[in-house]
């Protein structure tokens, strides 16, 4: 059976489960990068990661996402994806952004995220790598260590 949902967690990275229930999955990420392939969400379910600068939210999506030096940096290379800053309380700010498949957008502490940018190819690349590369799957997470999956 294929794989339909995936996230990949990066080296050196943290996440934590916040929620997991049939309409919301909630994943905090305080630093590091994760990619998610979300194709087996129920109808109305949602994906979300949280860092300390954004909420990022997906419905049956594939996307990228960072924390890296305080500032949240997304990736949607599938559908869209919905970013919004947070304040300094940590409380979501007004602002929602829609990020369109092949586009990108940051979000420091405090701040809205920044309108959407197209991806290069290196960053496209990166992604599709780490795609192909699944080191946690179907809600199972398991500890590993990174390995070397492919190489260009």
């Amino acid at each position: 059976k294929a794989m339909l949902n995936v996230v990949n967690v990066g080296e050196n990275t943290t996440i934590v489960v916040d929620l997991l229930s049939k309409a919301l999955t909630r994943v905090g990420l305080p630093n590091g990068k994760v990619l998610a392939k979300l194709k087996g969400l129920k109808n109305g379910a949602t994906f979300q990661v949280r860092t300390p600068t954004a909420i990022c939210g997906a419905r049956g999506t594939g996307l990228g996402v960072e924390v890296f030096q305080g500032i949240t940096n997304v990736q949607a290379f599938e559908d869209v994806i919905y970013v919004q800053g947070k304040g300094p309380d940590r409380e979501p700010l007004s602002a929602i952004v829609e990020v369109p498949a092949g586009w990108r957008s940051s979000i420091a502490s405090g701040e809205n995220p920044t309108p959407p940018a197209g991806l290069s190819l290196p960053e496209g690349i990166t992604t599709i790598i780490g795609l192909a590369c699944p080191l946690v799957t179907n809600r199972s997470i398991t500890e590993h260590k990174p390995k070397l999956c492919h190489s260009l």
